[in-house]
């Protein structure tokens, strides 16, 4: 136990005091209000947009604060958080309006809170169904009412599946469709889906192979170490996510799993097709994870301020796992112009990121050593590079290359620079029996 709390102490004193936010429910109409006046107060650090409209016609909004809001820049990594996917839990759509409060309201005076600011576009999507939140009733604990969108779908079953042979392909809805476009238009490098109903961590994948029976239904990514170790940053600024026991502190609302440090891989706990994570890790550069916030879906008024207070430190000191990655640009040796759709991969194993239009990448990692490729039209070039145990802000490490033009169109030999040295990896076995070594291991090597 002391240990664990010594953790939360470690990131309460991390992120330092900030003054505190107003935690209510807001209708679509007093949501909308509020986000433009946030907006409107501070208009060198926010930027709010739409991506789409829902099956009933209102904005799915999305709120930018950042030093940079407007456009994406050259070494800033781009974050979102989603809440109110389904729209009876409504605890992550809360609390990102509280968020956005807290970052701008504490950019001036909270040394934290400002670098944050300063050293990432962060993306606040309050709610992507407003429909289903409309018709969800306050003081629900675990109905349904307002669950689907407006056409009754669950937008967390509508994302295209990862095993489309085996399951029927349904017809993307209007707000699927317009999260994907906008998954796909920004560089997205992380984000946080916000859910209600439990208190957990939940990591890729979500799904799992029909015809690949095993006990537990336990499917890793090959990113696996990772997001276990994202996942539980979320868990352990927690107040009681990460311990052992009951999810909930009402008996009523337990379910019938305990997972070792609150964390938990999707399949492992119930098997998800179309889930939103999924598309993420596998159709975009994205690594996401899904968040429970709550025990009760839709709690009532008098119990936000409360459930806020568990949840405000995880939710910031999520967004600066961003930092840890490398990063950094493939160009063309002759034109200097950086390439675009260029790949860059660690290992032979794990998932390969593209480069942006400006030949960006940007590439989470754990700490450790490993092989980096960067590869366009068919020839590719790569450098062994090592990822150090370093301070808070300073693991984000840049590795760029430059691919040499034989002839037109043909890139042949490259060459690389990185500022990279020191640690060495751990191997730890990815297979479902040891679950609980992966978890140690991880989690013992964890910095803040």
């Amino acid at each position: 136990m002391f240990l664990y709390s010594s953790m939360i102490r470690t990131i309460i004193k991390e992120i330092g005091p900030f003054r505190e936010p107003p935690v209510k429910h807001r209708n679509y109409t007093a949501m909308t209000n509020y986000l433009h006046v946030l907006a409107d107060q501070f208009p060198n650090l926010t930027h709010l947009y739409s991506i789409g409209t829902s099956v009933q016609g209102r904005q799915l909004w999305v709120l930018t604060i950042s030093r940079f809001p407007r456009k994406h820049e050259r070494g800033i990594p781009e974050f979102k958080y989603v809440a109110n996917m389904h729209g009876n839990e409504v605890s992550g759509r809360v609390f990102l309006l509280s968020l956005a409060w807290v970052l701008l309201n504490n950019y001036k005076n909270n040394t934290w809170i400002r670098y944050l600011v300063s050293t990432t576009r962060i993306h606040l999507m309050p709610s992507m169904n407003p429909d289903g939140y409309e018709a969800a009733i306050e003081g629900d604990e675990y109905g349904i009412r307002g669950r689907s969108n407006a056409n009754g779908k669950d937008l967390n079953r509508n994302f295209p599946q990862r095993f489309p042979e085996f399951y029927p392909v349904e017809q993307p809805q209007p707000e699927t469709l317009a999260v994907m476009k906008w998954t796909k238009a920004i560089p997205f490098v992380l984000s946080g889906s916000l859910h209600g109903g439990i208190t957990l961590a939940n990591y890729p994948f979500d799904d799992h192979h029909p015809l690949k029976v095993t006990s537990d239904h336990y499917t890793p990514t090959p990113d696996n170490e990772l997001f276990v170790r994202l996942a539980y940053s979320y868990a352990r600024g927690h107040d009681y996510m990460y311990k052992k026991g009951p999810r909930c502190k009402e008996d009523h609302l337990n379910e019938a799993i305990d997972p070792q440090y609150g964390i938990v891989n999707g399949a492992n706990w119930y098997v998800v097709g179309g889930g939103m994570q999924d598309w993420n890790y596998l159709r975009t550069n994205c690594f996401e994870l899904t968040f429970e916030l709550t025990c009760v879906k839709f709690p009532n008024e008098t119990q936000l301020r409360s459930l806020w207070e568990e949840n405000k430190y995880p939710l910031m000191y999520f967004i600066k796992q961003i930092h840890r990655a490398i990063h950094g640009t493939v160009v063309d040796d002759d034109t200097g112009e950086g390439l675009e759709n260029a790949t860059v991969s660690i290992d032979s194993e794990m998932k390969v990121v593209t480069t942006y239009a400006n030949g960006e990448y940007w590439r989470l990692i754990n700490l450790g050593q490993y092989k980096v490729s960067a590869s366009f039209l068919y020839v590719s070039s790569s450098d062994s590079q090592k990822m150090t145990r370093a301070e808070a802000w300073t693991a984000e490490r840049l590795i760029c290359f430059t691919l040499l033009r034989r002839t037109s169109g043909i890139f042949a030999i490259s060459k690389s620079y990185s500022n990279i040295d020191g640690y060495k990896r751990s191997s730890v076995r990815r297979n479902s029996n040891s679950k609980r070594e992966l978890y140690s291991n991880i989690i013992r090597k964890a910095i803040l």
